[in-house]
């Protein structure tokens, strides 16, 4: 299925995803591109969200693999950090148009 059933939407395309637990977010994956290893994430969002990362309770955050699955598009973001070849790739501050740095 390439649009969400439950809506009968055929202008809205899935799209594939992970979820971020730190910004409760789903944020889209292009072709070839991979979630990060939970760890990866949580150092990048403790540097990026300083303050915030204070009050998050880290024991409920998933350790093993981040939740990837097809969301609607309209419900996803730019990443902050995906996988590519292996390698880690940033977006700053999930801006898209920002040139990407490899983290690895």
């Amino acid at each position: 299925t390439f649009n969400d059933p439950a809506f009968d939407d055929k202008a809205v395309p899935l799209v594939k995803a992970y979820h971020n637990p730190v910004t409760k977010k789903w944020e889209r994956l292009k072709e070839g591109e991979d979630p990060p290893e939970p760890q990866e994430l949580y150092d990048l969002m403790a540097e990026t969200f300083k303050t915030e990362w204070r009050w998050i309770n880290k024991d409920q955050l998933p350790r093993l693999r981040l939740t990837a699955m097809s969301v609607p598009r309209t419900q996803t973001t730019v990443p902050y950090l995906v996988r590519v070849d292996g390698k880690l790739i940033s977006y700053p501050h999930g801006q898209p148009d920002v040139r990407k740095r490899v983290l690895q």
